[in-house]
C-alpha cells in the first residue's frame, strides 16, 4: 500500500497566549487588533494604512487602538532616523505575546 504524504498548511491556524485577549484592562477593539497583528508572520511590517483599510475603524480608531496595546505593554514602538539626515524618518512596531517592561 502506498504512503501518501499530505502537506498540511499551517497558516489557517494560530496559537496565542491568552495574555492579552483576557486582558480587562484593554478595550475589545484593541484585543481583535493584537490578535490580527499576531497572526502574521514573524517579517510582517506593520503599516498603519493597511490597517485602515483591512477594517471598519477609521484611522483615528486605529491609531488609538495602537495606542492602547503600547500602553498596556503589547507593543514597543522604536522611532526611526535617516541615517544620512539623522531625522525622524518614522516609526517601527514591535508587537508581543506578553507585556513587556514598560520605561
Amino acid at each position: 500500500m502506498p504512503i501518501i504524504k499530505v502537506k498540511k498548511k499551517s497558516d489557517h491556524f494560530l496559537i496565542v497566549k491568552k495574555n492579552c485577549i483576557e486582558d480587562k484592562k484593554i478595550s475589545w477593539q484593541a484585543r481583535g487588533l493584537h490578535t490580527y497583528l499576531m497572526s502574521k508572520p514573524d517579517d510582517w511590517e506593520i503599516i498603519i494604512k493597511h490597517l485602515i483599510k483591512e477594517g471598519p475603524s477609521g484611522k483615528d480608531a486605529v491609531y488609538a487602538m495602537l495606542k492602547e496595546l503600547k500602553n498596556a505593554g503589547y507593543i514597543i514602538v522604536n522611532k526611526l532616523t535617516d541615517p544620512n539626515t539623522k531625522r525622524f524618518s518614522g516609526n517601527s512596531y514591535e508587537i508581543f505575546d506578553q507585556v513587556q517592561m514598560l520605561l
